[in-house]
């Protein structure tokens, strides 16, 4: 249950408001928030109804830590959030659009925010899913346009017709097959190319057990 919560959650935070070199897909103008806004004393860019949390203290006071599940806590600041993943040991900057990114400004500027953190402007608009155990949360939370790429291993209609190489009306929307042919002599090159032009067109990319990369959500 609580990796369901942390799933979820995670999502959910992602869903309610990164930046790539040449995004698969294009971010809708309404995500964003026009930069004059944050200039704006008080203002209040997470409130209550829109903050992950069964019950708290209201109003949350900024900073304050918010537990759901006993995998992950997330506190809220001014303009972003950070979400801490106890079980895998990773913590997570998600910064508004439209506002500045804090884990870029000197160490000990922001609160919150420490060296190495990986940052995420949200809300997500161009995500690769390499596993499948997002599916269905995306599904649920309405947020298929969302996918750039998503596995070939993928199950479900949408999903489906996503990944689809071979039917005319398939979207062919699929990342790289890590369980590539040994024996073409291309394959692991074509692998890698595919990758990188994976990443370099994502702002996030889910994955499974381990992922190290700067773009990397780590998810199951």
């Amino acid at each position: 249950m609580a990796g369901t919560q942390l799933i979820t959650s995670v999502l959910l935070l992602l869903a309610t408001a990164i930046g790539a070199r040449s995004a698969l897909l294009v971010r809708p103008e309404q995500d964003c928030i026009n930069p004059s806004v944050s200039k704006v004393n008080d203002f209040n860019f997470f409130p209550n109804e829109y903050r992950s949390v069964i019950s708290a203290p209201a109003p949350v006071a900024p900073g304050a830590t918010i537990v759901d599940a006993t995998d992950f806590d997330i506190k809220y600041y001014d303009t972003y959030k950070v979400v801490n993943v106890k079980r895998f040991g990773k913590s997570y900057v998600l910064y508004q659009c439209g506002t500045p990114d804090p884990s870029t400004l000197p160490a000990g500027a922001v609160e919150g925010v420490t060296p190495g953190m990986r940052s995420f402007e949200i809300p997500l608009f161009s995500v690769a899913v390499t596993d499948t155990t997002v599916n269905g949360f995306l599904s649920e939370l309405n947020l298929i346009d969302r996918v750039a790429l998503a596995s070939p291993y993928s199950v479900g209609d949408c999903f489906q017709r996503l990944v689809d190489t071979k039917s005319q009306d398939g979207c062919k929307l699929v990342t790289p097959d890590p369980y590539f042919n040994a024996s073409d002599p291309n394959g692991e090159s074509g692998f890698k190319d595919a990758n990188t032009t994976m990443y370099d067109g994502a702002d996030a990319v889910f994955v499974g057990f381990s992922g190290d990369a700067a773009k990397d959500v780590l998810f199951t």
